[in-house]
């Protein structure tokens, strides 16, 4: 049994139904903004001809 102060209520299975609900929207959103950035962020290296180039011009890019 927990013990609680005076002051507080002990919580009725609506509020935390309500709790666990607020939790799991904003782990939810969390998430989202996560993935939506992470795709954003995601930027393809196309190789027109040849793709030891690309890799070059990376590793230039990297050392400048």
């Amino acid at each position: 049994m927990k013990i609680m102060k005076k002051s507080q209520k002990p919580l009725n299975t609506l509020d935390r139904q309500r709790k666990i609900e607020r939790r799991a929207k904003r782990a939810y959103a969390l998430f989202a903004c996560l993935v939506l950035s992470m795709t954003v962020m995601i930027v393809p290296a196309f190789a027109a001809d040849d793709p030891l180039q690309i890799v070059e011009n990376l590793s230039e890019v990297n050392h400048s």
